[in-house]
Parts: C-alpha cells; sequence; structure tokens
C-alpha cells in the first residue's frame, strides 16, 4: 500500500492508501494511467488521453498543462511508487486545493 492524494474534478484533494500495482491505480483514476514526472521524486498519474475522450477539466500545472480527470500523485523512486512524506503532502495539498 502507499499513501498518495487522489485529486478529482471540483473537489479538494484527499490522501488515500492505495495499493501499488497499476491496476489498482487504474481503477481509482478511473482510465489507462499515464505518468507525469513533476519532480524526480513525484509522480502525477492520470487517465491517458486517446483524442477522442470527454474526461472533465481538473487542474492546471504550472507549465500550463491541463490535467483531465481523476488523477493520483504519488512518490517514485527507482521507477516504482512510493508514498508520500508528510512533507510532500504538506507541499502538494495546498498546491491543488483550488
Amino acid at each position: 500500500m502507499i499513501r498518495g492524494l487522489l485529486v478529482k474534478p471540483l473537489e479538494y484533494p484527499q490522501v488515500v492508501m492505495a495499493e501499488n500495482d497499476m491496476i489498482a491505480v487504474s481503477a481509482m483514476i478511473q482510465g489507462y494511467p499515464y505518468a507525469i514526472h513533476l519532480t524526480p521524486q513525484l509522480v502525477l498519474i492520470c487517465p491517458a488521453m486517446d483524442g477522442t475522450s470527454t474526461l472533465t477539466p481538473n487542474r492546471c500545472l504550472d507549465d500550463g498543462t491541463l490535467i483531465q480527470g481523476i488523477f493520483l500523485i504519488a512518490g517514485m523512486q527507482d521507477g516504482q511508487l512510493q508514498s508520500l512524506t508528510d512533507e510532500w503532502l504538506d507541499q502538494l495539498y495546498p498546491r491543488f486545493y483550488y
């Protein structure tokens, strides 16, 4: 199990416990997982866009990238998902609050 930050459109972020496998993450974000590396230690996992998707817009990243649908932010180390530390949660929660 890993601790991550789940962000749904039009809702506040939630700290969640998730199974550490892509099938569980896929079910959580309701789509095929696509990873965006925010930093070498942080990954944002969102549904992959196939060009025909009608996912609800969710949040914009600092570079202007629009993330659609539900997404999960987790730690990353050596290509494996990791739990977010309290320090990361303290930084990420306000960033994705609105």
